[in-house]
């Protein structure tokens, strides 16, 4: 997180999953470091584990070399238009997959019927 990226584990198929995750990544997005809005209740609790896991186990923490390598940078987005932006294509992006998830989907159901 100091960083500036995080893995968020999620599980496309799981609704609920995909309700928690998307959550987390708006309320990431709209974070600010003004002390005068309000920071998403999801992203202050994965504060609050993160800073214990680091009080906990410090410079322990091991990341995996291969995992680093698959995480993207993090987009430009230092202004609130710069961020509308990206969220647009992003959720354009997030349709255009699901769409094509449910197309696989229903031609895989169509296999099925009689």
């Amino acid at each position: 997180m100091e960083l500036g990226k995080v893995v968020i584990p999620s599980d496309y198929t799981d609704a609920r999953t995909m309700e928690i995750s998307a959550k987390l990544a708006s309320e990431m997005r709209a974070f600010t470091p003004n002390k005068n809005e309000h920071t998403g209740d999801s992203l202050m609790a994965l504060w609050f584990a993160f800073s214990e896991i680091r009080e906990l186990v410090g410079d322990r923490i091991i990341m995996p070399r291969t995992a680093l390598s698959m995480i993207k940078d993090s987009p430009p987005v230092d202004t609130a238009q710069q961020r509308a932006e990206f969220e647009k294509e992003a959720d354009k992006a997030i349709a255009l997959e699901q769409e094509y998830e449910r197309s696989n989907f229903q031609r895989m159901m169509r296999t099925f019927r009689h």
